[in-house]
């Protein structure tokens, strides 16, 4: 179904019965990247799955925007569907922040979250400079081999590239379906103009999992057990094998860390 936000209409997909629970991807694929997932979260929660703007079947934004209008977003989708109750957020990077910035802002929507592969800190330095060079390159000549290779470095796993064709081949496909001016957009307000969201963490009252894939370079094991260590509320999870996209490297194991944090959560 599509829904109606301040960012656009976006496409979302409701599944599962019982409390709710809301997911939202990363950049550059859209809500399709939590399949392996999907079929075993639906068995305990009624999932909202959203395309973000610009991704999948969502419109693309007409302008740059905030995490804040991206947490607003979020809270018209849940009014569109007459979810007023406590929620469990699962965000994968783009997510993630999305999460983090409603769970401090408005802590009584949400009952946990969970994050995946999701820098707390601005894009700065070297890695920043990184970015821009790789959109100018992604202006200039689209989704080419070099584009592609550069952003399936970052997004899986040197073990996923040799041993997951399936998942290799979605990634290149996600990328390569992605509007060019959407892509520019989506990035500048997400990577580039994200600052710093530490303050909003250090705010959060809710349970919260910080996961990442062991073989993560943006958000790295190191940087989850710092968190954990940092945040009263935060816990860590470190998949092994995997790096940015965990629910589509390694779903088994990323189910069980989620239903282990909504378990764990319900005691609380």
């Amino acid at each position: 179904m599509r829904i109606e936000t301040e960012l656009g209409e976006l496409d979302v997909e409701v599944v599962g019965e019982g409390q709710p629970a809301f997911l939202w991807h990363s950049l550059c694929v859209d809500r399709s990247v939590w399949s392996r997932v999907r079929d075993d979260l639906a068995a305990h929660r009624r999932l909202v799955i959203i395309d973000a703007p610009g991704h999948g079947a969502s419109a693309a934004p007409a302008a740059r925007f905030t995490l804040d209008e991206c947490a607003d977003a979020a809270i018209q989708v849940l009014e569109a569907l007459d979810i007023d109750e406590p929620l469990d957020w699962v965000g994968n990077a783009w997510g993630g922040h999305v999460g983090i910035v409603l769970g401090a802002r408005e802590p009584e929507r949400l009952r946990t979250l969970t994050t995946i592969a999701t820098l707390v800190g601005a894009v700065t330095g070297r890695r920043r400079l990184q970015v821009h060079a790789l959109l100018a390159a992604y202006r200039l000549i689209g989704p080419r081999d070099f584009v592609v290779s550069s952003v399936m470095a970052t997004l899986l796993s040197s073990r996923t590239r040799t041993r997951d064709g399936a998942a290799v081949a979605y990634v290149s496909t996600q990328i390569a379906s992605i509007d060019r001016a959407a892509f520019r957009t989506t990035w500048d307000s997400i990577m580039l103009d994200r600052p710093d969201i530490s303050d909003h963490v250090a705010s959060l009252r809710i349970p919260t999992l910080f996961m990442t894939g062991s073989d993560d370079a943006l958000w790295t094991p190191a940087d989850v057990r710092a968190a954990e260590s940092e945040f009263e509320v935060v816990t860590s999870a470190v998949i092994e094998g995997a790096a940015h996209l965990t629910a589509l490297e390694s779903p088994a194991e990323t189910t069980k860390a989620i239903l282990a944090h909504w378990d764990v959560a319900a005691d609380v």
